[in-house]
């Protein structure tokens, strides 16, 4: 091999070394940029899913509160409102048989 040669196969091996130190360096940096963005992408869907999940369960927890107390509300007024009606039939009758039996006991 001639001393051009030997200095041209030099200077090609220092061009292919750099050239492909920098293609993998930018290999590299690319891979590592999509690994985090997908480790990202992973790791906040997964939040946000629990997030979701626990917001949902809240909201059904606390719907199902309003529902329960205007079911309850609902149900006491009636009750109340049955209970107070027989109270005033009863007092009624017993008024009214109370007034019988004077007038009877009268005439």
């Amino acid at each position: 091999m001639s001393p051009w040669q030997r200095h041209a196969a030099v200077v090609l091996s220092v061009v292919l070394f750099v050239v492909l130190s920098v293609v993998q360096s930018v290999v590299l940096s690319v891979v590592q940029s999509v690994v985090l963005f997908v480790v990202l992408s992973v790791v906040l869907s997964v939040v946000l899913f629990v997030v979701l999940s626990v917001v949902q369960s809240v909201v059904q927890s606390v719907v199902l509160s309003v529902v329960l107390s205007v079911v309850l509300f609902v149900v006491l007024s009636v009750v109340q409102s049955v209970v107070l009606s027989v109270d005033l039939f009863v007092v009624l009758s017993v008024v009214l048989s109370v007034v019988q039996s004077v007038v009877l006991s009268v005439v």
